[in-house]
Order: structure tokens, then C-alpha cells, then sequence
């Protein structure tokens, strides 16, 4: 169509601006590609490459393209849900040895047109090669798919989120296009088919939502002459009957309720706000600022700050953000954070973007927002 051939006229230049980024990466000599010298590449220059090669890609693949894949998404996450329960990743040989559709549908136990036709929709998304007709062979984005952490968390939000998702549009029109602010996100699940210190009796650290305990389990490790207590605070139904090492404490806790332990250094919450909105997360605040001593202690923030200037971390961060809308809660910008910690007499002390281990210069996802109650000395 010629509004796809309109996009083409932005091709050369997009090159050359590519080309320009990938020299500046290499040190200013003649490059074809990014050299040797990958650990000191800043990541303003990493983000430039980026949004020229996306720039690139969208200008050859043209609106059409691009309109098929948004639609198909749904597709391409029933291929994605079906190799996780087929248990395709396990089943495919690492390194770089292929296997045929028949050899898989043979080991796995399914018929071996319909693996076939699983693989062609994943191949198609870059998940695994098709090396030869019907035979495939890892690659670098099967390999992390299937990696057994990364597959929980997948599928975990396949699963809970996307059954969801097509009722999300009819719930919106159900409340007249408002921005859901409560937490009983019931009526939208019936609408789909499914539903350090030197005194050791301080305490030093509560992880909310803390679940077995593996972040404090890996402070206690890197940080081992830390003083003080560390208590793990869940659901009762979440916790169990499992008992923590002894340099851990477990306690049930709905963070619902007054925040039973007073004075703590660290009150720390990892991906506890994105499940909720304003309101609740307002109520979770305020039953924690008792507990607080003022100047002292800190709440730690572990979730996403959305920004435009960072991608792909923006654009994972707008769906991640429409997934939460259907089970009832959001993402934030700094803007809204800060409005939000405000709105119940906090202050952001500030916010830090981490580096991501084993790459230079790329950031995480998540960012940390250190938050205190403060009062004039």
C-alpha cells in the first residue's frame, strides 16, 4: 500500500544515523557493528541506538505489518501458554542441536502436526529457529523463555491475566470510562470465562509480601554482619506452615491492618503497589506511618517509574500497565508516585534506577523509591 511505501523515505536516514551511533560505540573508528569495548558504553548511548534501530524497523515493516502484529498478539499468547504446558522448552535440546517435529511430538506425547503448527507461530515471534523444514533448535530468546524463574513469572501472568483481558473493554464501557479506583475488581472477573545496627533486638528490615523469604535470604548472605532483626510479613494462607532460618523471622500479616511492628529501619515493599490503586495503596501507607520513627525510619519501594526516556523499559511498562488495569491496579510515573506519597504527608527521598547484573550500562525495570517521614528537628 503507498502509505507503507510513504514510511521508506525515513529509511536512509535512519541508517545513517545507526551507523553514526555504532561508530560512537566503538570509539569513533570504522564499525560494523558494536565492538570490544561494551562495558563502557553509557547508556544514553545504548538508548540512541535503540530508538534508531526501532525507528528502522517500523519504518521497513510499515503500519500494516505492525497493525496485523498488535491484533495477532492474542494469538502469539496462546502459543506461548501452550509451549509452557506442552513443555516444549525442556524438550527441545540445548545447544545447537535440532530436533524434529516428530521427535518432539514423540517425547512430549502430542500430535506432531500440531507442534508443528505451535512452533511455526513461535519461530515466527523469534522464539527458537526453524533450521530446516518441521526442525528447530534453540536460540537466545527460547533459552531465557524457558529459563524455570522466568517460566513461573510467565506464566503466571498469562495465565491470570489474559483470560482477563478480553472483558477489560466492556468493564471500562460498564463504568462509564472512568479510572478504576477500587480494588474489588469482582464484577470484571465474572465478566470472563475465567475467572545496621549494633543492638541486635532492633529491627533492622520487614519485607512486606515477603513471601519464602529469598530477598532477606540474600541480604543476609551478601550482608553478614548486619545487626538486627528481619522479619518476613505474608498472608497466613501464603505462609503456611513453612518456618524460615533461624536469622529470619515469619509473621502473618494483611498489610490491611496497623503495621504491628514499631521502629524498624527498612519497611520494605517489592511489587506490592502495581496490584493496587490509589485508595488502597494510601490505606496500605498510612496503616505503616505509625510504625515509623520520624528522620529514621525508611520505606523501600521496589516496582516500576515509568519515563518515556528509557526504553524498552517505557513501552514494557505501558502493557505491563494494562494488564494490572484488569486485575485492579496501575503502574506510576515519578509524577504520579510523588502524588501519591505526598497525598498521605510522605516524602521521596529519592529514586534510583539500578543497574541490571551481567549488562553494562542497561538498567532494570524496576526502581527503587526511598520514602521517609519527616519532621523539623
Amino acid at each position: 500500500m503507498s502509505s507503507d511505501n510513504s514510511f521508506s523515505l525515513s529509511v536512509p536516514d535512519l541508517i545513517q544515523e545507526i551507523r553514526r551511533t555504532t561508530t560512537a560505540l566503538n570509539g569513533g573508528g570504522p564499525s560494523d557493528g558494536i565492538g570490544g569495548k561494551s562495558e563502557e558504553v553509557s547508556e544514553n548511548d545504548r538508548q540512541k541506538l535503540f530508538d534508531a534501530s526501532t525507528k528502522l524497523v517500523s519504518a521497513l515493516e510499515g503500519p500494516t505489518s505492525t497493525s496485523w502484529k498488535i491484533v495477532q498478539a492474542s494469538a502469539w499468547h496462546a502459543a506461548l501458554r501452550t509451549a509452557y504446558k506442552m513443555n516444549l522448552f525442556d524438550a527441545i535440546p540445548r545447544g545447537q542441536k535440532p530436533i524434529t517435529a516428530e521427535a518432539l511430538g514423540s517425547q512430549i506425547g502430542a500430535d506432531p502436526t500440531l507442534v508443528a503448527r505451535i512452533m511455526r507461530a513461535l519461530t515466527c515471534l523469534g522464539v527458537c529457529d526453524e533450521v530446516e523444514d518441521n526442525e528447530y533448535q534453540h536460540n537466545l530468546l527460547s533459552m531465557h523463555l524457558g529459563n524455570p524463574l522466568l517460566r513461573t513469572i510467565f506464566t503466571g501472568m498469562l495465565d491470570v491475566a489474559t483470560p482477563v483481558m478480553p472483558s477489560l473493554p466492556d468493564f471500562l464501557s460498564s463504568i462509564d470510562y472512568q479510572n478504576p479506583t477500587e480494588r474489588d475488581i469482582t464484577s470484571l472477573l465474572a465478566q470472563s470465562s475465567h475467572y545496621s545496627d549494633d543492638h541486635a533486638d532492633l529491627v533492622l528490615f520487614v519485607d512486606f509480601g515477603g513471601g519464602r523469604g529469598q530477598i532477606l535470604a540474600d541480604v543476609r548472605s551478601e550482608q553478614a554482619n548486619l545487626k538486627g532483626r528481619m522479619i518476613i510479613q505474608d498472608l497466613q494462607g501464603v505462609l503456611g506452615d513453612w518456618k524460615s532460618p533461624g536469622n529470619v523471622e515469619v509473621m502473618a500479616y494483611d498489610f490491611f491492618n496497623p503495621q504491628p511492628i514499631q521502629g524498624a529501619y527498612f519497611y520494605f515493599f517489592r511489587h506490592i503497589f502495581h496490584d493496587w490503586p490509589d485508595v488502597e495503596c494510601r490505606k496500605i501507607l498510612l496503616n505503616t506511618i505509625p510504625a515509623l520513627v520520624p528522620n529514621k525510619s525508611r520505606i523501600i519501594i521496589v516496582d516500576a517509574v515509568m519515563s518515556r526516556e528509557r526504553q524498552p523499559h517505557y513501552s514494557y511498562c505501558a502493557l505491563l500497565d494494562m494488564q494490572m488495569m484488569a486485575l485492579g491496579g496501575m503502574e506510576r510515573s515519578e509524577k504520579q508516585w510523588r502524588q501519591l506519597i505526598e497525598s498521605v504527608g510522605l516524602k521521596i527521598m529519592g529514586i534510583d534506577h539500578p543497574p541490571l547484573r551481567g549488562k553494562p550500562g542497561a538498567r532494570t525495570n524496576d526502581s527503587i523509591i526511598e520514602v521517609m517521614l519527616t519532621k523539623d528537628e
